[in-house]
């Protein structure tokens, strides 16, 4: 038998008579198809076998012809250039990163005239500056204490502040702790206090510190301004009580949800011996509020003097309405 016979039993003929062989040996349906698809598969593994095998081939081939070729060009130039050439595939990375460089440092001289640099607008802002808590003993085992305040940050506010007033004993026993809030307004001073405190031990000391700050640079920050009148102080009979009557006023076009008033009372040595606050709510813009505050264990001959201060949290978006006034010609009041 020639070559081309053995080949076409190899491939065609062989492996049908051995399909027809097993044909016979295999009566189950199940187990001749499960024959069928594993002849299939190791025929068709074979011929991809023999295709890579074909290609592994060329492509070993087609280096081997590469290699001969770059071979024979670098043999046939000059040995300077060769030396030249190698000199110049060592320097070229270097030079890249020293090209770079160079250009990096070019472009920064002439365009650092327009740069726009940003740095914080504060780092350091100063703490809080509480005085010494002043207690004071109002008798029938009450007390009030107040600290005074100050923030020296020129242009720095905080909107909200927490505290902690705490009370001790004569024998430095803690007796008391109360927490608080306020806010701070740039380079304010203010009066922190607690109007009415019970104990039955003698409170002897007080101290007051406040929580960490956070502190911003408003870039604006609504100007209100609260006054009040000089305050009316008298006794009353029914029920009995001294008494500070006035009047603070809202010279500003906002409405304001909360005002806060302070009131001091001042004895015959000039010194505080009263302290109270409270809450005026809703102020109209350019309006004016009564106030009547009390006084049980205060006479008239006892109290010299009262100052009242008026205050409001400007940082808060929330306490401040801007009015809309109307401005047609029948509100003109000019005419």
């Amino acid at each position: 038998m020639d070559t081309t016979g053995q080949a076409l039993w190899g491939s065609t003929i062989l492996p049908f008579a051995l399909l027809a062989f097993h044909l016979f040996q295999y009566t189950k349906k199940g187990e001749f198809l499960l024959y069928c698809k594993l002849a299939i598969i190791q025929k068709i593994m074979a011929n991809w076998k023999d295709i890579f095998q074909v290609k592994k081939q060329s492509i070993e081939l087609d280096l081997k012809e590469s290699e001969f070729f770059l071979g024979n060009f670098w043999s046939k130039l000059s040995k300077l250039f060769r030396v030249t050439f190698i000199i110049f595939i060592l320097l070229i990375i270097p030079g890249y990163f020293l090209a770079k460089l160079a250009g990096q440092k070019i472009g920064d001289s002439y365009f650092k005239k327009d740069l726009i640099s940003s740095h914080a607008s504060f780092n350091n802002p100063t703490p809080l500056s509480p005085e010494k808590v002043r207690i004071l003993n109002l008798g029938n085992n009450e007390f009030a204490a107040y600290s005074q305040v100050t923030n020296s940050n020129l242009d720095l506010s905080a909107g909200t502040a927490n505290y902690k007033f705490s009370f001790y004993s004569t024998t430095g026993r803690l007796v008391q702790a109360i927490p608080g809030k306020t806010f701070f307004l740039p380079n304010q001073k203010k009066y922190i206090m607690v109007p009415r405190l019970e104990s039955v031990e003698p409170i002897g000391s007080g101290n007051l510190e406040f929580s960490k700050m956070t502190w911003q640079k408003k870039l604006s920050i609504p100007e209100v301004h609260l006054s009040t009148t000089p305050p009316n102080l008298y006794e009353q009979s029914e029920p009995a009580a001294f008494v500070a009557e006035g009047s603070v006023l809202n010279d500003s076009p906002y409405s304001l949800s909360t005002v806060r008033l302070t009131f001091l009372l001042y004895g015959q040595t000039g010194q505080i011996i009263a302290v109270s606050q409270r809450d005026e709510f809703n102020l109209p813009p350019f309006g004016r509020r009564a106030y009547k505050q009390f006084w049980n264990n205060f006479d008239s001959n006892s109290v010299t003097r009262a100052q009242i201060f008026a205050e409001t949290n400007t940082l808060d978006s929330k306490n401040l309405t801007l009015q809309n006034f109307e401005t047609s010609p029948s509100s003109n009041l000019s005419r």
